[in-house]
């Protein structure tokens, strides 16, 4: 997943973009795989997001500013 996202990253920038957010799930204990489709917490801030705003328990919401 963390190569994956790291990719996305690249392409964004690549692209123009200027700022990614995702809404990833915090992982705690197991986990089915349908849950994880949207990435772990740990996965993006492992790829320099940080959270910023965490609108339901278990589904924070993430942010990465690029630069260019």
């Amino acid at each position: 997943m963390r190569r994956l996202i790291g990719a996305a990253i690249d392409h964004a920038r690549e692209r123009g973009a200027t700022v990614l957010e995702a809404y990833p799930v915090e992982v705690c204990g197991k986990s089915s795989r349908s849950e994880l489709y949207f990435g772990s917490l740990g996965a993006f801030l492992d790829n320099g997001f940080s959270e910023v705003a965490r609108p339901l328990p278990g589904r924070p919401m993430v942010r990465l500013t690029l630069s260019r």
